[in-house]
């Protein structure tokens, strides 16, 4: 699982930013951006995330998984 690469995906497919995205998800940038070089996310960062995104767990783990296999 790769949680970091699936931010980053989600976020370009979706035209944000780390700061546009931290106002959605009720973070602050440097949060985001620490999840975006983190290698190890914990449950409730990655519920938070998904929720924001308006995705399931399993889809938003899932960006990160289908862009690696391409």
């Amino acid at each position: 699982m790769n949680a970091s690469k699936s931010l980053k995906i989600a976020l370009a497919k979706r035209g944000l930013n780390q700061i546009k995205f931290a106002a959605m998800a009720g973070m602050t940038q440097p949060s985001v951006s620490g999840l975006a070089s983190r290698t190890n996310w914990n449950c409730e960062s990655l519920q938070k995330v998904a929720d924001a995104l308006g995705l399931k767990v399993s889809e938003f783990v899932a960006l990160g998984e289908d862009h690696e296999s391409k």
